[in-house]
């Protein structure tokens, strides 16, 4: 309780003690059990008890004999360890908590030796009714102010997290939580304050889910605290919008690492409490969910399945999507242009996202606009339509709210041709070996992805063909263990658009 609070209320039990109460005052309005005040937490409550009465049976708490006793009620909406304070009152209470039932739960006389108020601190669940007595020892009876406060939660520092727990929902706490002076943020959900932590070391790979049963009120950030400093992992304010998954953490997890979920009230907000409820499902990250292990796309045209109910999001996605929040299962793809032209993506839905990037090393990099222009079919679905240059490496995201699997299929328009033909290979013969070399041709607009040497020949009276591939880059092949006989060869350009003719026939001949 701050110093200032202390001195009004001393300030305002000297202007009560001040007062002559008339003679044969009526007893106060919650003099009884059964008229008992609300209390509401927060708030302070004070009565003067001269009148007040002692009912037939009551308890008599802690011990000791205590009277003109008045009577509270409390239903709290937060599970807490609750705290009712009346030092600095000129009365020398006795404060003690009956359940409903009207079995005592807690009491204390004298908050420490020499002070004649009370301070009991006493767990309170929330939903049930407890009846707070406040009496006088020994019969005394006069003016009292009484708070009700909560103390922090025992998770209220990083280094005092709480182990997360799995069995169902439970209720977290937020009354009295304090906001540390190195409390670590995220961009994704900046400003909380107020905080609890839970700590979580998994002992096998598999997906962690949180959900957040009051995310209006408060909020959810999920750390990997192995190092020193712990990294932000994902928020749950990353699944509002049209997610239908507000208020929730879904992401991967690792074993033996450990996990930090730092739940508190967003900037503007005074939360109580909220609920959430912990699941884990074992199992193996697919490797492109995330953005530093991209599956690679190849090609003018293809397609590929996005196994949506498999992925979860990364923290650094949020932005990639302008503030909507929409993300919720993104995959990952890296892909070459193996020509200039225009890349076609399309999508069945118009819920799903495409977006395109040069790629880069750190996603920090990517903005939230992206390459190209997203348009609306006549049939349906999505398109987006994005200028590519021929040799850049490009990174795709694809993403959807929905956990259903979903196709996305691709095209790159270009004018690029097939390669020319290769000029007349060149070969040097050796005994019972043929060295073929080669010359590129012109690529026709889209790089060479490789060369085919295609060998026939007659041997013994009989044809013989022998087929050879080259990677782009080669320049020759050596055909070895060749039979002695007459052979012709010839070599062909592959690129992305198609194959190119043969080039003119080389003949050679193996004694």
């Amino acid at each position: 309780m701050d110093l200032l609070r202390r001195a009004l209320a001393l300030l305002l039990l000297v202007g009560l003690t001040a007062i002559a109460a008339p003679a044969h005052a009526a007893p106060p309005g919650n003099d009884a059990r059964a008229s008992a005040t609300t209390m509401q937490y927060g708030n302070s409550y004070g009565v003067t008890t001269t009148e007040a009465t002692t009912e037939a049976g009551e308890a008599q708490p802690c011990g000791v004999t205590s009277g003109h006793s008045v009577w509270y009620r409390f239903s709290p909406s937060v599970s807490a360890t609750y705290v009712l304070d009346t030092v600095g009152s000129p009365l020398d209470t006795v404060v003690s908590v009956e359940s409903s039932a009207g079995t005592t739960l807690g009491c204390n006389d004298d908050a420490e030796r020499g002070v004649s108020g009370s301070r009991l601190a006493i767990a309170l669940t929330s939903g049930a009714t407890y009846y707070v007595r406040v009496a006088g020892y020994g019969g005394a009876s006069g003016s009292f102010l009484m708070y009700l406060l909560a103390e922090a939660p025992a998770n209220d520092d990083r280094a005092a997290a709480a182990n997360l727990f799995f069995n169902g929902s439970r209720e977290v706490g937020l009354l009295q939580a304090s906001t540390e002076p190195d409390e670590p943020s995220a961009d994704c959900e900046a400003g909380l304050h107020h905080t609890v932590w839970y700590r979580y070391v998994p002992t096998q790979a598999g997906r962690l889910t949180i959900a957040n049963g009051n995310a209006w009120a408060a909020r959810m950030r999920l750390y990997d605290a192995t190092a020193s400093t712990p990294q932000a992992l994902v928020c749950d304010s990353y699944h509002d919008g049209d997610t239908g998954q507000f208020g929730k953490i879904d992401q991967y997890v690792r074993p033996g690492r450990t996990y930090l979920l730092q739940i508190g009230a967003p900037p503007g907000v005074t939360a109580e409490r909220t609920t959430i409820a912990a699941g884990f499902t074992p199992g193996a990250q697919p490797a492109n969910d995330s953005f530093a292990t991209p599956a690679r796309l190849g090609g003018l045209r293809g397609s590929f399945t996005v196994p949506a109910g498999q992925l979860t999001t990364e923290a650094f996605e949020w932005p990639l999507y302008g503030g909507a929040r929409i993300g919720l299962h993104s995959a990952w793809y890296r892909w070459t242009a193996p020509a200039s032209g225009t890349l076609r993506l399309t999508v069945p839905d118009s819920l799903q996202t495409i977006k395109v990037w040069k790629d880069v090393a750190n996603p920090g990099l990517l903005d939230p606009t992206g390459l190209g222009t997203p348009s609306s079919p006549a049939g349906g679905g999505s398109l987006l339509t994005v200028p590519i240059t021929r040799g850049t490496t490009y990174r795709v995201l694809a993403d959807w709210r929905s956990p259903a699997t979903f196709p996305v299929s691709y095209a790159l328009d270009t004018t690029a041709t097939a390669p020319a033909a290769p000029t007349r290979p060149a070969v040097k013969v050796r005994p019972r070996t043929a060295v073929v070399t080669w010359r590129a041709p012109a690529d026709g607009g889209a790089s060479i992805t490789g060369y085919t040497v295609t060998v026939r020949g007659t041997v013994a009276g009989r044809k013989r063909t022998i087929v050879r591939q080259a990677g782009p880059a080669a320049r020759r092949t050596v055909l070895r263990g060749l039979k002695p006989g007459r052979y012709r060869v010839v070599v062909t350009a592959t690129n992305a658009i198609g194959t190119s003719p043969a080039s003119p026939r080389a003949r050679f001949g193996i004694r």
